[in-house]
């Protein structure tokens, strides 16, 4: 059977932060061609659709492993087939849904390979980050004022378990915290990763106990202190140390999903 797997390779035709190559090198032939063949109207259309069904999947609407029927879906959006068809293969390509033949489109589901291998470049991504902030000086007085209200955002979904709101929470505060390194190449690739794992993560159970929840938020605060105080070494271990364990529970996770 063919691996569906999606990688973190420049293939993506969807994604703004894997396809910069693409669209640099794209030949002036092409685009020509391109700009004849597809009017703004019919763009926009396709854009729309593809935007709105991979929300639907981002906020657990379409969950994965669920088929997704063309005319169910173009139904919902009040449009044709055609962009909901044009917006499934698109999605297929940037891997967030797998195409089985004679049977159709299903929303994918990560699997253990995929989620280290994700996690390890999110790992290398945000320690990376971390570290060109700490050599340009560290934080300002109003970065660190944004970066522990994301926090205090985060504590509060915790506190109230609200699943979705913690995951995109939790996004916020890496990804800004990512961003203050002044590399936004670097940042629109966390971004995709996170991405990945959000829209093909099922939650389920995820979150049973909450001491991982605690512990989370207890990590986020020492990291914030270390920062403050300029111990560069230190918040990187923790940052490398919160991602790791963050990790760990989740592989746990899926290792519980795939037992019958």
């Amino acid at each position: 059977m063919k691996n569906d797997r999606p990688n973190l390779e420049m293939k993506s035709a969807g994604n703004s932060s894997l396809t910069v190559p693409t669209k640099i090198y794209e030949s002036n032939r092409f685009k020509s061609r391109a700009a004849t063949i597809a009017s703004p109207a019919r763009v926009s259309v396709d854009d729309s659709a593809y935007g709105q069904i991979k929300q639907m999947i981002l906020t657990s609407q379409f969950r994965p492993g669920r088929k997704l029927a063309h005319q169910h879906i173009a139904d919902l959006l009040k449009v044709s087939r055609t962009p909901v068809t044009q917006a499934l293969e698109r999605l297929y390509q940037e891997g967030y849904v797998i195409h089985i033949p004679a049977r159709g489109y299903f929303v994918a589901e990560i699997d253990s390979h995929e989620a280290r291998d994700l996690y390890d470049v999110r790992a290398a991504l945000e320690s990376y980050a971390l570290g060109l902030t700490m050599a340009r000086g560290g934080l300002g007085e109003k970065q660190l004022e944004r970066l522990s209200q994301l926090q205090e955002i985060y504590a509060d979904r915790v506190a109230e378990n609200a699943i979705l709101e913690r995951v995109s929470s939790d996004r916020d505060f890496h990804v800004y915290l990512a961003s203050l390194s002044g590399n936004q190449y670097l940042v629109d690739l966390l971004n995709s990763v996170f991405e990945r794992v959000i829209m093909k993560r099922r939650i389920d159970g995820y979150w049973s106990s909450e001491k991982r929840g605690a512990a989370a938020v207890e990590e986020h605060q020492q990291l914030l202190d270390a920062i403050r105080a300029g111990r560069s070494s230190d918040a990187k271990r923790i940052l490398e140390s919160h991602v790791r364990k963050a990790w760990v529970q989740y592989e746990a996770h899926l290792l519980q999903l795939a037992v019958p």
